[in-house]
């Protein structure tokens, strides 16, 4: 799955996602404008949920995201 956030004057966002266990947990922090989730796809098809949350001075800034899901086969 690859993200596309708008980075702006931040350091970056961190990425957050849900495969579908019910919580949201911290895979990865982008610098760039794309993120490129590499995880493993699951044998069945599956909804996963991304959230990111933006970086200055190397703590969050702003509100989080729109969650946004992704049906992963």
């Amino acid at each position: 799955v690859e993200l596309t956030a708008k980075k702006g004057n931040t350091q970056g966002y961190e990425v957050w996602c849900d495969r579908g266990t019910g919580s949201f947990t911290f895979i990865g922090f982008s610098t760039g404008r794309k993120y490129l989730d590499t995880t493993e796809r699951p044998a069945q098809g599956a909804n996963w949920k991304y959230k990111v949350i933006y970086h200055i001075g190397n703590q969050q800034v702003g509100q989080w995201s729109t969650v946004v899901t992704v049906h992963v086969w």
